[in-house]
Parts: C-alpha cells; structure tokens; sequence
C-alpha cells in the first residue's frame, strides 16, 4: 500500500508530527504549499493540519479533493492548543473544516504556541483579549506558551497507517 503524509503547517508543529508520521510509516511527504500532489499515487492517506480560529488551515484544500479524497483510505490529524478533553471544540473545528459524507480516522494531537511565533497583530489581539477575559484559559494559555509536541503522541496515527 502506498501511503502519503499530506499536509499544512503555519509555525512548524504540523511540520514536525507530519515528518514523524512520514518517517515512522515510510510514506511520502507532501507540503500543500511546496509540493506537487498526484492524490492518484497513494491508496492511503494522511492529512495534518493545525487548527486556527475554529477551523483548519487547510479546509479549503480538503473540499477541493473531495472526491479524490473519497476514494482513498483517509486518515486526519489535527495540531492545536485544545487538549484532547476538548472534544465540542475539536468537533466544531471538524465540522467547519471536513466535508460531510467523507469517511476518515481522526487524532487530534496538542501543539505548542509561544508569544515569539506570532505575528504583531497576534500577539497585541491575544494581550488585550486576556486583560478583558481573565477567566479564559485558553487565552491565558497562549500568552504564557505551551509545548505538548511530543513524538510519542503520533503513535496512534501510525499505529491506524500501518494497520491493514
């Protein structure tokens, strides 16, 4: 079974759970932004995305492929600040990014976020957001930064890949 490991990435976390997956599997790796995608090599595969302000970054490249994508054996992975235990959250960035009818695994894996790897306007939005809204977690999470970016965490992903 030929496999490939497709996906986009804003900072570099997606990036980096792709390229595990893609060593780990030994499936092709693909950039949506970089590299030429041929979806008729592959009988498996795999797409990651990180997930930004509710939806995936790579939502529209998704319903573009879809029914390229239907044909395939379909696993998603998405990277983002939510804990797993964020399961409404995690299903609305599904619902807002997947077409319906498509049949897929899916893992949703923890990122990390530091105020360095956003962009000015990020990083002022976040700081007036958290002096307004002090209860948010979320917000204070990212004003302080987190990294749950560990190797071991894909091991559901390619233990589904490699799975006949």
């Amino acid at each position: 079974m030929k496999g490939a490991v497709i996906f986009r990435s804003r900072y570099g976390v997606t990036r980096q759970y792709a390229t595990w997956i893609a060593e780990d599997t030994g499936f092709d790796l693909k950039d949506i932004d970089k590299d030429s995608i041929d979806l008729s090599l592959y009988d498996r595969v795999i797409i990651g995305a990180s997930i930004r302000a509710g939806k995936f970054i790579n939502s529209g490249w998704i319903h573009k492929h879809r029914d390229e994508l239907q044909s395939k054996d379909l696993i998603i992975f998405s990277v983002g600040g939510y804990p797993p235990s964020a399961e409404d959250k995690i299903e609305k960035a599904k619902k807002n990014s997947i077409p319906e009818g498509l049949n897929y695994r899916y893992f949703a894996l923890q990122g990390k976020i530091s105020m360095d790897m956003l962009k000015w306007w990020e990083r002022a939005a976040f700081c007036i957001i958290s002096k307004l809204d002090k209860k948010n977690d979320e917000i204070g999470n990212i004003v302080k930064g987190f990294d749950f970016v560990k190797r071991e965490n894909i091991k559901p992903v390619v233990e589904s890949a490699l799975s006949e």
